[in-house]
């Protein structure tokens, strides 16, 4: 179960990352198969930009987040925002435009699903604790500091663990 998050963000960034190369190269192809046709250069320079320089750039982003740990909560959230919008989106269109296509009810599907699924996944998925950050040397041309160096090299003793001089935190 915990492959959710993993597989849900390497799919919809494989998606976005292909439907994105697809109206990039082919727009007039992509959008007619869905019963859209466009015209003119100025619509169709428009339309390439969101759609495909926005879907590139979603989908890189979400397969970055699969790849990285630390980043698999937000891209889940970026999941859960697009396709949660989408849906509601094409929900919205449809009772104010009409017009019902078969296809929109399974694009619609398909959007409500993954939504889901990032909610799922959104639970499943652990806040990673920021890192710890140790403390900085100093920048000088000749290295750690003294102090630093010693540090390193020696063992300091510490007192035993009931010893009135070690801290009681």
């Amino acid at each position: 179960m915990h492959r959710v998050p993993l597989l849900l963000l390497s799919i919809t960034g494989a998606s976005f990352l292909a439907y994105g190369l697809w109206y990039a190269f082919d727009l007039h192809g992509a959008l007619s198969a869905v019963g859209i046709h466009v015209e003119g250069e100025i619509a169709t320079t428009h339309l390439r930009t969101y759609l495909a320089g926005l879907q590139i750039a979603l989908g890189v982003f979400l397969l970055a987040c699969a790849l990285l740990g630390s980043f698999r909560r937000p891209g889940l959230w970026l999941v859960l925002a697009t396709h949660g919008g989408m849906a509601l989106t094409r929900v919205l269109g449809i009772i104010l435009d009409g017009p019902y296509a078969p296809v929109f009810f399974a694009l619609l599907v398909w959007e409500v699903g993954v939504a889901f699924l990032a909610l799922l996944a959104l639970a499943l998925v652990r806040d990673v604790p920021p890192a710890r950050r140790r403390p900085r040397e100093s920048a000088t041309l000749a290295g750690p500091s003294a102090a630093s160096r010693h540090d390193q090299h020696h063992q300091h003793p510490r007192p035993p663990a009931r010893s009135p001089l070690r801290d009681p935190r």
